[in-house]
């Protein structure tokens, strides 16, 4: 029965020990989060704020406000730096039937008003344009 009892709680030990280590290893691995974008360049605007973040091979363009009176405390991103990030589409938006306007109207398109600005297309970027939930201005919500 003693050796019954010690198995068992090495078994259990055992196991803990491993999970841990699993789980140290998962949260240290920056390619197992596919919510980890890189920032590449912020471009300032009139009334916002444009960021380039790179995931794995493409290139995203986020929108952010440039103006946030009710933050106290910014924990503020910067370029080269990997951040988990949010993101939900801005643009295209989807109609009442359920389609989508397409990379390829978007790119004939002169360029899109979003507040003061207007926000061209590039070849370089997605034709989507994102918003960070966890993003007001440059500061990010851990």
């Amino acid at each position: 029965m003693k050796n019954f009892i010690k198995i068992t709680v090495g078994v259990i030990l055992f196991f803990s020990y491993s999970c841990k280590s699993s789980e140290k290893l998962l949260n240290n691995d920056k390619t197992w989060n596919n919510k980890m974008y890189e920032i590449k360049k912020i471009k300032e605007e009139k009334s916002l704020y444009i960021i380039y973040a790179i995931r794995n091979d493409s290139l995203f363009k986020i929108l952010t406000e440039k103006i946030c009176p009710e933050i106290t405390y910014c924990n503020k991103i910067k370029r080269g730096k990997s951040y988990n990030l949010d993101l939900h589409i801005t643009f295209p938006t989807k109609t009442i039937l359920g389609k989508t306007v397409t990379g390829d109207f978007y790119s004939r398109v002169v360029g899109l008003s979003y507040k003061e600005d207007i926000i061209k297309p590039e070849k370089k970027s997605h034709n989507t344009l994102y918003i960070a939930d966890n993003l007001k201005c440059l500061c990010i919500d851990n």
